[in-house]
């Protein structure tokens, strides 16, 4: 069977990892010893990173910025083996940053900071489809809009569609999507999209 080839356009963000015991409430300060690392992230990175360990043709259409983390980001994703030829480079806005807090029951609270994620041209998007993708696969975390379009490019080529359905705002008009093949939200993304909360 032919290799398949997997376009991932989606966001690339430096994380950084605390391990604590508890969220701090507001005005209150906390002294923990659970960790901090600088891990690679972004919904986009992550699933490319996973594609190209699952044996895929993995292109990663994302932007970074001029900084430590782009360069950092980049070289890793070159290491793993992803065709990082549509990466693009943004010269006025930091590569995304998020903070990831993970308390000791395991709950996680992320606060994301797009920077260049933002900035993915719809130029950028159509040029990376010369890769003859089998399957996009798309996020929320490059903005709606731009989920939209990219999905409107792979529909207009019959590429099947994966997304996944994070970050979750009511407001977002789903029906203007094409068909997908998989949308895939989590818990909390599904009690925001439909009211119901799975259990």
């Amino acid at each position: 069977m032919a290799e398949k080839r997997v376009l991932i356009i989606g966001s690339a963000n430096m994380d950084l990892a605390l391990n604590v015991y508890k969220v701090p409430t507001a005005g209150e300060t906390v002294i923990d010893d659970g960790g901090v690392a600088y891990t690679p992230g972004g919904k986009g990175a992550n699933a490319a990173v996973a594609f190209s360990r699952l044996g895929a043709k993995t292109t990663f259409a994302t932007r970074l910025g001029v900084d430590n983390h782009g360069r950092q980001l980049y070289n890793y994703y070159k290491d793993e083996g992803i065709d990082t030829s549509y990466i693009k480079v943004d010269r006025d806005r930091p590569t995304g940053f998020s903070v990831v807090m993970k308390e000791a029951d395991g709950q996680n609270r992320i606060i994301v900071y797009p920077g260049a994620n933002s900035h993915i041209s719809t130029e950028s998007m159509v040029e990376s489809f010369s890769s003859a993708p089998d399957a996009l696969f798309l996020s929320f975390e490059i903005g709606f809009e731009s989920a939209l379009t990219a999905a409107r490019i792979a529909a207009s080529r019959r590429i099947p569609i994966f997304l996944d359905a994070a970050p979750a705002k009511k407001e977002f008009p789903l029906e203007n999507l094409p068909p997908l093949e998989i949308f895939s939200p989590n818990e909390t993304e599904t009690l925001e999209f439909t009211g119901i909360l799975p259990t």
